[in-house]
């Protein structure tokens, strides 16, 4: 989920102590994401003291120059591949569940989403094309 990039700090192995300080983790910093122009990535402009995704690309630059010119002792193995988009979690509308109760005349949809707002926000506006009222109830699974 997130990789952090470490410099100029140490820590304990098995064969010594190496040096490692954190500059940019993704989980702590946030994720880097592309924005999109002509259905293609735009990546952010890498910058040392930009925003944390500027910042983000900055040190992966840097990540790319050192394995391109690597320290004699580094052994670094490149490959292509090539991967179908795959998600961790099915956490989409498309993966809802929902039935309706003739007794109680209420229809019931268990929706996983990341974005709870928007489910909130299509459900409203459903339920403003029809004369039924609604009840939403949001839950989580975190604890």
């Amino acid at each position: 989920m997130g990789s952090t990039i470490f410099q100029n700090s140490t820590a304990s192995t098995s064969t010594g102590t190496v040096s490692l300080v954190s500059v940019f983790s993704a989980l702590k910093d946030g994720p880097i994401s592309p924005s999109y122009a002509a259905h293609e990535p735009v990546w952010p402009k890498p910058a040392r003291d930009g925003d944390a995704a500027a910042q983000g690309m900055y040190h992966a630059d840097r990540i790319g120059d050192e394995l391109a010119s690597p320290p004699a002792d580094w052994l670094v193995v490149t490959r292509e591949y090539a991967t179908q988009s795959g998600d961790v979690a099915a956490m989409e509308p498309d993966c809802a569940n929902g039935w309706y109760d003739r007794d109680g005349q209420e229809l019931h949809l268990v929706v996983p989403t990341q974005s709870p707002q928007e489910v909130a926000e299509g459900v409203a506006a459903a339920r403003g094309h029809s004369e039924a009222s609604a009840e939403l109830t949001c839950g989580t699974t975190c604890r």
